[in-house]
Parts: C-alpha cells; structure tokens; sequence
C-alpha cells in the first residue's frame, strides 16, 4: 500500500477542519525538509543533486509521518470531547 493511499484512507474518517490541517502541515513539510535538505547537502554536480533529492525524500517522509502522527492525535482528542 502506498502511502497516499494511507493518508487518503486515513483522512476520510476525519473532519473537513483536520483534512484542510493534514494538507496543509503536508505541503510545509515538503517544502521545509527540501529547504534543509538544500542547505545541508549544497548539491554542485550531478552527484550531488542526488544526494539532495535523496536526502529531501528521507526528510519528507519522517516530516509526513510526525504530521499524520499529529492530526491522528487530534482526531481522537476531538472524537472523545464529543
């Protein structure tokens, strides 16, 4: 099972608020981890950039797993405030 189709099974138990919240932490955490990536491997040739879309893949995916983490903490905070 890929992971979008755990993050799309995942999410249609969750309300419109949190759903709007995991595609949002989703997309900083794409664009944060390819920041740090970026600084932290500074690719100059085509090893390198390797190196990078490596390193920014690793990130991503431990960034969207804490992110799921989080909005599945929330989901059942709210389901038991009920």
């Amino acid at each position: 099972m890929k992971t979008n189709e755990i993050s799309s099974q995942t999410a249609s138990h969750k309300s419109p608020a949190l759903q709007v919240l995991l595609w949002t932490l989703t997309a900083i955490v794409s664009i944060g981890s390819g920041l740090m990536a970026w600084k932290w491997m500074e690719p100059e040739s085509g090893f390198g950039i390797f190196g990078f879309l490596m390193v920014w893949l690793v990130l991503t995916k431990i960034g969207h797993y804490f992110a799921e983490g989080f909005v599945k903490v929330l989901d059942r905070k709210m389901n038991h405030a009920k």
